[in-house]
């Protein structure tokens, strides 16, 4: 769903407690490993991948939420210093 290997999935359940609390997973639960990569390519292999998020989607849109496609985006924060708009880089005016 989110253009992620699953190994950056395992990362992110490991990372987000939004992503583990989607699949069920409490914070002292360990994350498995390869189930994901073995469980979606039965899924592709059977055709039912996308029969799977069409039935996610209805269920989510039959309690009113809206489905939109995104990007997950990883915000650091950086430290930054104003300086009067009439100095140059070198402290110049």
């Amino acid at each position: 769903m989110y253009n992620l290997s699953d190994y950056e999935l395992e990362e992110s359940l490991d990372d987000r407690l939004s992503f583990r609390r989607f699949v069920g997973l409490g914070i002292n639960d360990s994350t498995p490993d390869s189930t994901f990569s073995v469980f979606r390519r039965k899924l592709e292999e059977e055709g039912l991948l996308e029969k799977v998020f069409e039935a996610i989607t209805q269920q989510l849109e039959g309690k009113g939420q809206i489905i939109k496609k995104g990007t997950i985006a990883d915000a650091n924060l950086i430290d930054s210093v104003a300086r009067k708009p009439d100095q140059n880089h070198d402290g110049t005016a």
